[in-house]
């Protein structure tokens, strides 16, 4: 209902949307983000809220890849919480953000899932460039401005994981 909803533009004044334990599976989420792509439908939204629905790898990769193409550009807030992603979930989520498609990007939580290394170095990869750069002067604006929020509580990484998120020190220091 949601996607036909989508799809005729019902929803194009929409800014935050919350679908937080609705039992939206994999193929909901893929339907919703095919009604997204084809009619610019949620262009205006800020913050969306799939928590607690299990979606999984297939559904965050339909969301992603969407996004990716141009859906959602105005996002701010996403919420995957204990959407049953593993690595090959949060690897096409850091394609996304690499794509620049979530630029505006300023709260990302993926909490309770179950990536570890490899999604965690992926997704840290993709955020690093938030600002980068050597010198001051030649900074340039990663894929994402101004990440103000990341929870990843509870996934499942080993010493690689944390390491990915510790700042690196300066060449030098």
């Amino acid at each position: 209902v949601l996607a036909d909803c989508a799809a005729a533009g019902s929803l194009s004044s929409v800014v935050l949307l919350n679908l937080r334990e609705n039992a939206i599976g994999s193929q909901g989420v893929a339907a919703l983000a095919s009604a997204l792509l084809s009619s610019k439908a949620l262009a205006k939204l800020r913050s969306l809220n799939l928590g607690s629905n299990l979606i999984g790898d297939q559904g965050v990769a339909a969301l992603a890849s969407a996004m990716a193409r141009g859906a959602m550009p105005s996002l701010t807030q996403l919420f995957l919480c204990d959407v049953g992603m593993g690595d090959a979930g949060v690897c096409a989520l850091a394609s996304a953000v690499s794509s620049r498609a979530l630029v505006g990007l300023q709260d990302l939580s993926l909490a309770e899932n179950h990536f570890g290394d490899l999604g965690a170095l992926e997704l840290m990869h993709a955020l690093s460039g938030a600002l980068t750069s050597g010198d001051a002067a030649g900074c340039q604006r990663g894929p994402v401005r101004v990440l103000r929020a990341l929870d990843v509580s509870g996934m499942r990484v080993g010493p690689a994981g944390p390491a990915a998120v510790a700042p690196t020190p300066s060449a030098g220091a």
